[in-house]
């Protein structure tokens, strides 16, 4: 009688995947097929990680590039020669990572839209208040504030009156009179002066001392 195949768990199995040295890169929570490019040689790094990363897994986008990369891996498991395999798939191969790659960019504008509309109706209940946070962008009408719990804003240069700001087209206001900078990184104490749910923009204002 032969004797149950003994459990064993792929954590113990994973880590042997690749050298020690790569692992961290494989782990790593920064990486993701969105941050990868869309053509070009396959790494294993997507599957190893596929392993470790239920996340992976489980977005629904991905399942089109899973089955597609399971198809060619059924024929090479079957001995379809690699020739073939690259004539039947080739132009396949580039129409699902390109379909792939689109699909994942509108997901992500759909869900950083979702969160801003979130964060307004959150900061519906703290007009008023005021707080401290870090300029992470600029244009040509103002800054953006971001919060410490990540909820960014708008700041309107007219809200500094006494002030005329040159702006140099990439990262700092500088106003001509006293000096001032407004430039990514800084900080700058805000107001919360409103915010609308359904367009998810969130108002800020000074909060100048004396």
């Amino acid at each position: 009688m032969k004797k149950a195949p003994k459990g064993f768990r792929f954590s113990s199995v994973v880590p042997k995947a690749s050298a020690p040295k790569h692992w961290a890169k494989l782990v790593s929570p920064n990486i993701s097929p969105s941050s990868a490019p869309a053509s070009g040689p396959i790494s294993i790094a997507p599957i190893t990680t596929g392993i470790v990363s239920s996340e992976i897994a489980r977005t629904p986008i991905r399942r089109y590039p899973d089955t597609a990369i399971h198809r060619i891996l059924s024929d090479l498991v079957k001995g379809v020669p690699v020739s073939k395999i690259q004539k039947k798939y080739t132009e396949f191969a580039a129409d699902a990572a390109s379909e792939s790659s689109q699909c994942e960019v509108r997901a992500m504008r759909a869900e950083r839209d979702a969160e801003k509309c979130y964060m307004a109706e959150y900061m519906t209940q703290h007009i008023g208040e005021e707080y401290d946070g870090i300029i992470s962008g600029t244009t040509a009408r103002g800054i953006f504030v971001e919060l410490a719990n990540g909820v960014e804003g708008f700041v309107n240069l007219e809200y500094f009156p006494e002030c005329r700001f040159h702006f140099d087209g990439l990262t700092t206001h500088t106003d001509e009179i006293s000096g001032r900078q407004l430039t990514i990184g800084g900080a700058l104490r805000i107001q919360v002066a409103a915010a609308d749910v359904a367009t998810g923009m969130i108002d800020f204002v000074p909060a100048e001392k004396g």
